[in-house]
């Protein structure tokens, strides 16, 4: 655990450092930029991928649900009506 703390400060000392000395703050900025761009694209792929999980065991649930609280012959004849329909 310690050994992730030191990295962890490491890491933070030297953006700093990068960011404050001014011929390398020039050319690390935009470095700096593309990984604070990738990370949050990275976060976004992720939450769409919790989304679609989340949304796929809610409509698993609904539909055992469906199913319990309806007889068989009730789910038939609205199938059936969705498929004439549409």
């Amino acid at each position: 655990m310690m050994t992730i703390a030191i990295y962890t400060v490491g890491f933070f000392a030297f953006v700093a450092l990068t960011m404050i000395l001014p011929g390398i703050k020039t050319v690390i900025t935009p470095v700096w930029a593309a990984v604070g761009k990738g990370v949050v694209m990275f976060v976004a792929w992720s939450w769409g991928w919790v989304v679609y999980i989340v949304k796929g065991v809610y409509d698993a649930h609904f539909e055992i649900l469906r199913n319990l609280l309806h007889s068989a012959d009730e789910i038939d004849v609205k199938q059936r009506v969705k498929n004439k329909g549409g």
